[in-house]
């Protein structure tokens, strides 16, 4: 899936966004293969950690955030 879409609804909507996806499965054009569920949930598994971990550590620089600074 992508965040394309809600990140523009989210900029239409006045917001501001800092976007981060995960990669959970490939698939390319000229390689078409079916996708396999369980590959997908295992791969987004192994990534959580990895992707709390730098939202963890982005955070406090992110102002008008609780771990940010107050927005000026």
């Amino acid at each position: 899936m992508s965040t394309v879409m809600e990140v523009i609804a989210a900029v239409h909507a006045g917001l501001e966004v800092l976007a981060c996806s995960v990669i959970a499965n490939v698939n390319r054009p000229d390689c078409f293969q079916p996708i396999e569920l369980d590959q997908v949930i295992a791969t987004a598994a192994e990534a959580g950690p990895k992707l709390m971990r730098l939202i963890g550590d982005m955070l406090p620089a992110v102002p008008g955030t609780a771990a940010g600074k107050a927005k000026a």
